[in-house]
């Protein structure tokens, strides 16, 4: 599989591929660093923003 897919927990638990006690050996690897950034990393658009702070904001005046 792809690298980055097994660095990928959810691909793991779906593909169930248990790694305890495992070597693994990356060929390739020069792209391995950009694939951790990816997989550490996340977007989330204005209105996602608007939506928590809306939320939260709830939240604080005991609306929820």
């Amino acid at each position: 599989m792809p690298y980055n897919y097994l660095f990928d927990e959810n691909v793991r638990k779906a593909s169930r591929l248990d790694l305890t006690n495992s070597i693994i050996i990356i060929d390739e690897a020069h792209n391995i660093i950009q694939v951790a950034k990816d997989s550490a990393s996340f977007n989330f658009s204005t209105a996602d923003l608007t939506s928590v702070t809306s939320l939260l904001g709830n939240l604080k005046t005991g609306k929820l």
